[in-house]
């Protein structure tokens, strides 16, 4: 027997598909907290985008575990350059790709689901214009918890002998040096070139924060 949210949210599907085409375009997911911090930036559905006839009964429309992911498919949609409709659906989760997310009692973190959406000129019926429609939900993940495994994400690849240097800075001795023990960094070079982010990462990653302070030009 469906729950209530399952039928909403099949509902709430149902509509979406009729006034869309599945295409290449991907979906994109991020997770935010009230707070407006932003989390796991990806993710896959599960249901195929070619299956029209899905409905509240399927499977979970979202999957954890992302080396399974990757052999599903992805809900797509195609929408002309100046006719654009963004839906976002929000609802509270458990888990997600490992990693353990406190919801709270009164929901601390919400999954915004981002899709955009073709309008037909032919369809009275259609929202034409930029738009956003907004709509909120909660999905029953089950036993999503018995899959989970920690793990730990940062958005930085690569950049390796930048990553030491940083790291190299944060463990000197700061009494050798004659440092305050609250000390900055002075980072050059053009903006949004990615300066702060590396060092932001390596300090999640060793300190779980970012005790320093950081400027640039």
């Amino acid at each position: 027997m469906m729950t209530q949210s399952e039928t909403e949210f099949g509902t709430w599907r149902d509509k979406l598909i009729k006034v869309n085409d599945p295409t290449d375009e991907p979906l994109h997911y991020e997770l935010v907290s009230p707070a407006g911090e932003r989390r796991l930036r990806e993710f896959v559905t599960t249901t195929s985008a070619d299956d029209r006839d899905t409905d509240a009964s399927d499977p979970p429309l979202f999957e954890v575990d992302p080396q399974a992911a990757t052999q599903k498919r992805r809900y797509r949609y195609r929408g002309p350059d100046d006719v654009n409709l963004w839906c976002a659906l929000a609802f509270e989760i458990v888990a997600i790709r490992g990693q353990q997310v406190d919801t709270g009692e009164n929901g601390n973190y919400t999954f915004l689901v981002g899709f955009r959406l073709s309008a037909d000129d032919e369809d009275n019926n259609a929202i034409r214009g930029s738009e956003r429609l907004a709509d909120r939900v909660t999905v029953d993940l089950g036993d999503i918890e018995e899959d989970y495994r920690p793990v730990r994400e940062f958005r930085v690849a690569g950049l390796p002998d930048q990553r030491e240097a940083n790291k190299e800075f944060l463990r000197l001795d700061r009494g050798r040096w004659g440092l305050d023990p609250e000390h900055g960094l002075l980072l050059e070079g053009p903006p949004v070139t990615g300066k702060t982010e590396p060092v932001m990462e390596v300090c999640r990653e060793q300190y779980g924060s970012v005790p320093v302070e950081i400027s640039g030009p």
